[in-house]
């Protein structure tokens, strides 16, 4: 009886696990299913160097380039903007087809900088499910950093557009500094070299010339008559002429000196010399920029320029070359910092632009297909 007892007794026992364990397998199926249903997979429209791209992050990309497609057939095809617009072929492609071609073009150029650091283990996953993980935990973060009270730079929440651009940008910040040390490092004379290339844009000193102002206000302390501007206009279109039919310009402004000096105030032509130089090229190039490009190149003595309105002063202006003294360059060796970054920059982008050349990009056919925009 008590044998009988007993195998009654393990029969009920391990009848009691089997349910248990069955009732947790079923809790675990449950949660792995509600754990899908929350974040379905995404389907994938194209793959480069394998790495998926999925519909959402595509059209995340589609999304930035729309702007540029749209302006891009506003100019050159005076296209109009409507239902169809996207549809509608102009010599032969449509904006459709570009803007889907930009967007490929894009999200390969920063698929390759994302496997690069990965490659080089700057970041964890270069998927796109990886960077959603990475605005999880920088969000998370910066909640906990608020409820601290601790001060957060930036917005207190990442959306995804936002984060991606601060996260690829922080990126690649440390991408450069690696390649730096290897694929991108820069001797001496690979610098020299790019100095010589960029110096004419980027350390050209100012250069000096001496010029006759000659000018005729329509403003009179602040306020603007009509008349006098059409005067002065006038006025001023007679010296150039003057000055196109061969006059000299020193006896000119002699002349124009002691008429000033005469009427003073109510002269309708002023005229005085002036200098351009490192001093005041700034000045000249906000308030002048088409002064500032005749003066900045060194014209020949006797150039005469062009007519200019110059409103923050209330009167026109123009300008005649005195004599020209070029500027120098700022030398390698104090500019050399400002070189091996201009150098880096350059050479990071050749560099990314070459690997996404080389990337073997593929298309899921129906669905990338199936992609449109309205």
């Amino acid at each position: 009886m008590m044998v009988g007892e007993k195998r009654k007794s393990a029969v009920v026992l391990a009848t009691a696990y089997f349910l248990g364990g069955l009732l947790i397998l079923l809790a675990c199926v449950a949660w792995f299913v509600g754990r899908t249903d929350a974040r379905p997979e995404q389907a994938v429209v194209a793959e480069i160097e394998g790495e998926p791209v999925t519909e959402e992050e595509f059209r995340w990309v589609l999304g930035r380039e729309r702007s540029g497609v749209i302006e891009q057939f506003k100019r050159d095809h005076k296209a109009v903007v409507d239902e169809t617009f996207w549809q509608r072929e102009y010599d032969g492609i449509t904006p459709l087809e570009t803007v889907k071609r930009r967007a490929l073009d894009s999200v390969a150029r920063m698929k390759v900088q994302l496997q690069l650091a990965e490659r080089h283990g700057i970041i964890e996953d270069a998927s796109y499910e990886g960077l959603l993980l990475e605005m999880e935990r920088e969000n998370a973060r910066r909640a906990k950093a608020l409820a601290a009270g601790l001060p957060v730079y930036g917005p207190t929440r990442f959306d995804w557009s936002d984060f991606a651009d601060f996260y690829i940008g922080r990126m690649t910040i440390e991408l450069k500094g690696k390649l730096a040390e290897t694929v991108l490092a820069m001797t001496e004379d690979r610098l020299k070299r790019h100095y010589e290339e960029i110096k004419e844009e980027l350390f050209r000193l100012e250069g000096e010339t001496r010029f006759y102002a000659i000018s005729a206000p329509y403003r009179i302390d602040g306020v603007e008559d009509g008349e006098r501007k059409r005067e002065a206009a006038s006025a001023l279109g007679e010296i150039r002429a003057r000055l196109a039919a061969g006059e000299a310009a020193g006896p000119l402004f002699d002349e124009l000196g002691k008429e000033t000096a005469k009427a003073g105030e109510t002269s309708v032509l002023h005229a005085a010399e002036e200098r351009f130089d490192a001093a005041s090229a700034r000045y000249y190039y906000k308030t002048l920029p088409p002064l500032y490009e005749l003066l900045a190149d060194a014209p020949k003595p006797g150039t005469v320029g062009s007519i200019l309105d110059d409103e923050a002063n209330g009167r026109y202006m123009l300008a005649v070359v005195i004599g020209s003294e070029a500027g120098g360059y700022a030398g390698f060796e104090e500019s050399k910092d400002k070189v091996r970054q201009h150098a880096l920059e350059t050479a990071y982008s050749e560099y990314v632009d070459k690997l996404t050349k080389e990337a073997r990009i593929v298309t899921i056919g129906r669905l990338y297909e199936g992609i449109t925009l309205e």
